[in-house]
């Protein structure tokens, strides 16, 4: 990833020189859980675990 800063600021961040790219170092953390059973099948999306909640707490 780099951190880009510009002579100014066009709220993308493109068609301007960059004057400085800096490398980021960057952490990503992973949590893989079994997948089980779905309670309401008309339901696309899932919640997540109690576990994965603290864990995504803990982050902040």
């Amino acid at each position: 990833f780099l951190d880009r800063r510009l002579l100014r600021d066009d709220n993308r961040g493109v068609a301007q020189g960059v004057t400085d790219n800096r490398e980021i170092v960057s952490t990503f953390k992973l949590l893989f859980e079994p997948r089980s059973t779905i309670a309401d099948r008309s339901s696309l999306t899932g919640y997540p675990t109690l576990l994965a909640h603290q864990h995504s707490i803990e982050l902040l």
